[in-house]
């Protein structure tokens, strides 16, 4: 790897504002992944590797590394490639517990990208002789505390406003048979469907109700007498099924296996 260039060679606090930013985005990101894990303990490869990413390159920007700035923006723009199928539904729905992620990592990856694009395209002049890359009070030190402001603001709302949904979600849905509880992917959560098992008689509607922030399906185990599988269920979705044969059917969420209930048919 290239040395840094003379002029990012400086003492450790009067590095250029764009490195500083650049480094905390890609620092806080790992953070956020490894954040992730732990609150839903589980543990991805993929997303390892993309937390050793963020944070090495993170520190390696700092110093001054050319490449570590061009990896670290790369791999940002790979993760908001990678949740763009989720963003708009995410952000629509505050109470989802990855909200958090998105609505503070896709403002963190677009500066870092901002500011690791401008970095690379200035370098050979000099990042300490560009006043938007050098210096927080400049129009590079403005768009970073416009898109932090953002990102707190969001947080507030979006906190505010998910409470309000697991209330209301909480709150119906009476009419149906069994309830996807809150956190229900959770793995402290002993009991995903509610009740996790339902005794009915042949010729017996079930009904399934959403009362959980994160979207899930009804899906039935192989080698039940038969098979049902609900579509992906939203936030306040129900989803019906008419059961015409005894046995008992277990069941499970397919987006989260570790979610099971049973339902036994009785002749």
């Amino acid at each position: 790897m290239a040395e840094p260039s003379t002029d990012i060679k400086t003492s450790f606090w009067k590095k250029p504002f764009a490195l500083w930013v650049i480094f905390g985005g890609l620092f806080y990101l790992g953070i956020a992944f490894i954040g992730l894990m732990v609150a839903f303990q589980f543990f991805d490869p993929i997303i390892v590797l993309f937390v050793v990413v963020f944070l090495v390159t993170g520190f390696l920007s700092l110093a001054g590394y050319r490449v570590a700035i061009a990896v670290g923006s790369v791999m940002s723009i790979i993760f908001i490639a990678t949740f763009s199928t989720i963003i708009a539904a995410t952000l629509a729905n505050p109470a989802s517990p990855v909200f958090w992620v998105v609505i503070s990592g896709v403002p963190a990856s677009i500066l870092i990208v901002f500011f690791g694009i401008f970095s690379l395209v200035k370098w050979k002049r000099g990042l300490a002789q560009t006043t938007y890359l050098a210096s927080p009070r400049s129009a590079g030190g403005l768009l970073t505390v416009a898109v932090v402001g953002f990102v707190i603001g969001g947080l507030i709302v979006g906190n505010l406003a998910g409470s309000s949904i697991a209330r209301i979600l909480g709150g119906a849905g009476t009419a149906s048979d069994i309830r996807i509880v809150l956190n229900a992917a959770a793995p402290g959560t002993s009991e995903p469907f509610s009740p996790g098992t339902f005794t009915i008689q042949v010729g017996d509607t079930v009904t399934w109700y959403n009362a959980d922030t994160m979207e899930h399906t009804a899906t039935s185990d192989p080698g039940t007498p038969v098979s049902f599988d609900s579509p992906l269920l939203q936030p306040g979705d129900t989803f019906t099924f008419t059961f015409t044969q005894p046995g008992t059917y277990p069941y499970h969420c397919t987006p989260h296996p570790m979610m099971k209930g049973t339902i036994i048919v009785n002749p």
